[in-house]
């Protein structure tokens, strides 16, 4: 028996103290449990448990027992104090080594306790055997699993416990066409073969995204779920899903095995699975594949309006198809030596076919967020996302990544606003699964003052991604552009849920702090902020923002000081400059600031019109003028209408 307390490592970090509490107290708890089902307790793992029965219908039992106990004991608590295990079992074989028990029972034992919800307990086939009409709790297959480091797969079963019918999740189920793909798991144990399970992954997505019917979550929000420390029905309530998909991909040599699932959330049941044992140069071809037989599963003519093939089956050399995918894994990570590395393999990749659009569009994906983060200046990373992104285009015209790139470079680099929006709507019409699209509207209506509409395409962008932090952001970002700072200090606490490490939501929760005039807690989530950026020169303008409207004047011509130094190394955003300039009474230093920055094409200027630290320039002429060169200034250069919902809402 495996043991593990469910969510430990995150109220450790959060509450220290209170998590020790509660690990002993589970402990004392647990353990006459385990002695009076005749078991050994082997040893403790962190907040786990190793015993061993001789009895697998004892083990069961002491399973049962502690879930019981567990669960009356989370009755009479705050939810916030509640002590919830998940415990796997396995019969087998075992090595003792003095009080030690070592062999593959021991490792599978570890791989089933995962699978198991919060509170739940799973078993192998196994114990199935040794113990069903033994026991009065129904056991539920889960199918066949395929486990990390163990060559068979293994089949699990759920026990469905008797009081569990009090923790299932009211009101209507979400329909069984909205989905989530959960990230793959590498069963090769090479920590090389990683970025190959993250970008079939990526692909799955991708590729069921395209057919007609499906509302699919993005693959940010689907990544969150990597280590897979939730259940199926928990991740379910959590991304309002009613199917899920899940997988395993194992390398060898130039062949690989992937193994697929599709859940239904509601029943914990398999609705369909499949085994594929291709060559690695049939990568596309499997991902059809899959698509199709998911649709088949789900009973839903999905084909009929996907509007073209589920996937272009041209041939991609292996090698080159793996230096994409290494690129995406990189790049991803959004730091800047991410970046430069996921540009490195996508050049590689565009050496060994020039005709790859999917490299093309990585590389313009990767000059843009090297530009936006500050890392590069304007003129140089917007033309090279421009270049790639064409030339992705000369060979797949209808490419959501790169058309949706190129509208960004257009509208808040070249300031035709015009087609930059009618590009978005035309991406987010014909590939209504990408979040992305929606984001990048919802910025252009916020640089004209639509912050209905900007928040109408955000709540849809997030019901397609709803863990994504750059959508979550863009919200507090809207609602900071209204005004609206006690709506940015609740969005932004729902992101640092998700990341406590995210500094763009310690960033705005910090001035929506100093706007409020709670200067002590904007001082702490902007040092937070600074940190976590490792010294962004956007964050320190931010900065002296917030010690200006604290009065802390000195505060700020500091900043001023390291900007000015930061400057000499790498770019450094006027726009901020300016607004500290401002602040400080130097009016002449602001417009300087502001025409550097407009002759810099400053991607910080598409909400100038509406930054708070612009306010008292609002009426003057010259102000006017800015805003005229940019284009934000008079009246939105297109038509305005509601967004569009895709035909599985």
């Amino acid at each position: 028996m495996f043991t593990d307390i469910v969510g430990f490592t995150k109220l450790a970090q959060a509450k220290e103290a209170r998590a020790l509490a509660l690990l002993e107290e589970h402990r004392r708890l647990l353990r006459p449990v385990f002695v009076e089902y005749g078991g050994r307790e082997v040893k403790t793992m962190g907040d786990g448990f190793l015993v061993e029965f001789s009895s697998a219908l004892e083990a069961v039992r002491s399973a049962v027992a502690v879930q019981q106990l567990l669960h009356d004991r989370n009755l009479s608590v705050a939810p916030e104090d509640a002590i919830l295990v998940r415990i796997g079992l396995h019969v087998g074989d075992v090595v003792h080594s003095g009080d030690d028990v070592y062999g593959d029972a021991v490792n599978v034992a570890s791989r089933i306790e995962p699978l198991a919800e919060p509170g739940g307990v799973c078993v192998t086939n196994r114990v199935f055997q040794d113990v069903q009409h033994k026991i009065d709790c129904p056991m539920v297959s889960l199918g066949p699993r395929e486990l990390k480091n163990v060559e068979t797969p293994v089949e699990v079963y759920r026990l469905r416990l008797p009081w569990t019918k009090e923790s299932a999740p009211s009101g209507p189920l979400p329909q069984k066409r909205r989905i989530a793909v959960l990230p793959l798991k590498n069963l090769g144990g090479d920590p090389a073969d990683e970025y190959f399970a993250d970008g079939l992954t990526e692909e799955l997505i991708a590729t069921i995204s395209t057919i007609g019917g499906l509302k699919v979550i993005s693959r940010t929000s689907a990544m969150k779920y990597k280590e897979g420390a939730k259940g199926i029905p928990e991740i379910a309530r959590e991304l309002s899903v009613g199917t899920i998909i899940e997988g395993s991909v194992r390398k060898a040599g130039g062949r690989v095995r992937i193994t697929v699932q599709l859940i239904d959330a509601a029943t914990d049941e398999h609705l369909w699975a499949q085994q594929y044992d291709r060559e690695l140069k049939d990568t596309l071809s499997i991902q059809a594949d899959i698509a199709a037989h998911a649709a088949e599963s789900l009973q839903v003519n999905l084909l009929a309006h996907a509007g073209g093939p589920v996937l272009a089956a041209r041939p991609v050399d292996p090698d080159v198809h793996a230096l994409y995918l290494r690129g995406r894994f990189s790049a991803n990570k959004r730091t800047e030596e991410g970046l430069h590395r996921g540009i490195g393999y996508f050049r590689e990749a565009l050496e060994r076919d020039p005709t790859y659009a999917l490299a093309f569009a990585g590389l313009g994906e990767s000059y843009l967020p090297l530009t936006v983060y500050g890392f590069v200046p304007p003129k140089d990373g917007m033309p090279k996302a421009r270049a790639a992104c064409e030339k992705a285009l000369e060979i797949d015209p209808n490419l959501a990544e790169a058309r949706t790139v190129l509208a960004v470079v257009k509208s808040f680099y070249e300031w035709d606003w015009e087609d930059g929006f009618r590009e978005l709507r035309a991406v987010a019409d014909s590939h209504p699964n990408y979040a992305r699209a929606r984001q990048v509207l919802s910025e252009l209506h916020s640089a004209f003052g639509q912050f209905a509409e900007a928040k109408a395409e955000l709540k849809l962008a997030l019901e397609l991604d709803p863990l994504s932090l750059p959508i979550n952001n863009g919200l507090a970002g809207v609602l900071y552009y209204e005004r609206d700072y006690e709506a940015v200090l609740r969005q932004c606490t729902s992101s640092l849920e998700i990341d406590p490490q995210y500094f763009p939501a310690h960033l705005f929760k910090g001035l929506a702090f100093a706007h409020r005039g709670r200067f002590a807690e904007a001082d702490q989530e902007l040092d937070a902020a600074r940190t976590l950026s490792r010294g962004s020169g956007y964050v320190l303008g931010r900065l002296g923002e917030a010690y200006l409207l604290a009065g802390r004047r000195q505060d700020a011509e500091v900043v001023l000081r390291e900007l000015e130094e930061l400057s000499r190394q790498r770019y450094v955003s006027q726009v901020t400059v300016a607004g500290i300039h401002l602040g400080l009474g130097q009016g002449d230093r602001a417009w300087e600031s502001l025409d550097r920055a407009v002759e810099d094409r400053c991607m910080q200027l598409r909400f100038l019109a509406h930054e708070p630290a612009f306010d008292r320039l609002r009426g003057e002429t010259r102000f006017q003028r800015i805003l005229g060169r940019i284009g934000t200034g008079g009246a939105t250069p297109f038509e305005v209408r509601g967004p569009e919902r895709g035909s599985a809402d």
